[in-house]
């Protein structure tokens, strides 16, 4: 007895919102045992974490790596059955080979195939088809296995930046005397970025302090969280890091004494560096212009029950030693693809255009488990909330 699946797709990637098709083969040359067939597609989380577990023995206590397994299941689809009279007849199947056709309309919202390894500790999303011919063993029934990728559907582009508000930070010789503050603020013109995407990110500051500014650090970080059996790993990842001196930035040059006391005794200080810098940010002209791209190697941002993944743009001022290092950040969603409209031609319509061109990764073998409970479809999120400010895709 043979079962396994003939997919239509000939690459294995399908995705998220398309149609999956294909046949279930199920061959044999003598009568086997059978009541019916069960037929899904489903999504999983599967995740392994190592951790160190102590034990007594005897009057001593032994250190030992264990390492835990959990998986969950975020997505099933039971596909219809067709006539099975021709395949299965008073309780036994036909000899030969026969075919079971299925298609499927996958969800808009299913997250992409995706793994995550860091020394022995992993998490992966997989998805894969899998068939039953149920009543067909003693202990165990004939089953088949489909490992399919899924690519997540294209993200729609939104129109409006991400702005951090002029904020002040006081700036302390460590952690005891003021040297006066440092006020910043920044704008992300896109805050949804597709892997391999740029975008230009402003930032403004006004260097109001007796201590001088070494140098800006611009990174866009990854933090991977997942767990199993109630221990966690955290996987971090810098994606991409550039470093500017003090020269880059209006402003950024420390007071003399002189000055730092008479900005002290200025009661509008604050109101006045603020509203300097919400200008500079807002015409682009006063603040100082960094470049961030997406790596294509970079994860999807997801939110799971056991996998989490989050993507921030974090800005840290360096300042002199022992003193305080004014830092902000902005949180980053990173999806597959972006769709961007095409401007009309001749009058006519705009056409979407996705962007950047859909990345693959391998696909990752289904380990075979029990049949489950189906999952409620309708209350099934993939994605981390989005930004709390709306984005724009930049020209």
């Amino acid at each position: 007895m043979k079962l396994y699946f003939v997919i239509d797709q000939t690459s294995g990637v399908v995705r998220a919102g398309e149609q999956l098709s294909g046949r279930l083969i199920i061959s044999s040359t003598q009568p086997v045992r059978a009541t019916n067939i069960s037929l899904y597609f489903r999504g999983k989380e599967d995740t392994t974490v190592q951790h160190l577990e102590q034990r007594k023995v005897g009057d001593d206590y032994e250190t030992r790596r264990v390492t835990s397994h959990e998986k969950h299941q975020f997505f099933r689809m039971d596909m219809p059955v067709p006539d099975l009279s021709s395949i299965i007849w008073n309780g036994r199947t036909v000899p030969g080979q026969h075919e079971v056709p299925f298609r499927i309309q996958l969800p808009w919202n299913l997250p992409s195939t995706m793994r995550i390894e860091e020394n022995g500790d992993s998490a992966t999303i997989a998805y894969c088809l899998r068939a039953q011919l149920n009543g067909s063993g003693f202990l165990k029934d004939y089953q088949a296995t489909q490992s399919v990728q899924i690519l997540a559907k294209a993200e729609p582009a939104e129109t409006s930046p991400y702005i951090v508000p002029p904020t002040s930070t006081t700036i302390r010789s460590f952690g005891l005397f003021g040297k006066g503050e440092i006020t910043y603020g920044a704008k992300v013109p896109v805050t949804k970025l597709a892997q391999g995407q740029t975008v230009e990110a402003y930032v403004a500051l006004i260097n109001n302090s007796g201590k001088s500014l070494r140098e800006v650090i611009v990174e866009l970080t990854e933090v991977a969280k997942f767990s199993a059996h109630g221990h966690c790993r955290t996987v971090y990842n810098h994606l991409w890091t550039e470093r500017f001196s003090e020269q880059h930035f209006t402003g950024s040059q420390k007071l003399d004494k002189e000055n730092l006391k008479k900005m002290q005794q200025d009661a509008n200080r604050k109101q006045k560096s603020y509203h300097q810098v919400l200008a500079a940010v807002n015409d682009d002209e006063g603040s100082s212009r960094c470049t961030v791209q997406v790596p294509r190697g970079s994860h999807e941002s997801f939110q799971g029950t056991s996998i989490k993944v989050s993507h921030t743009l974090r800005v840290i001022m360096k300042t002199q030693f022992g003193a305080t290092n004014p830092e902000f950040s902005v949180p980053i969603d990173i999806v597959q693809e972006i769709q961007r409209i095409q401007p009309a031609v001749n009058g006519g319509e705009g056409q979407e255009e996705q962007y950047p061109t859909a990345h693959a990764e391998p696909i990752y073998d289904e380990e075979q488990t029990p049949t489950v409970n189906p999952v409620d479809v309708a209350g099934f999120r993939n994605y981390s909330d989005p930004p709390t400010n709306p984005t724009y895709i930049v020209k």
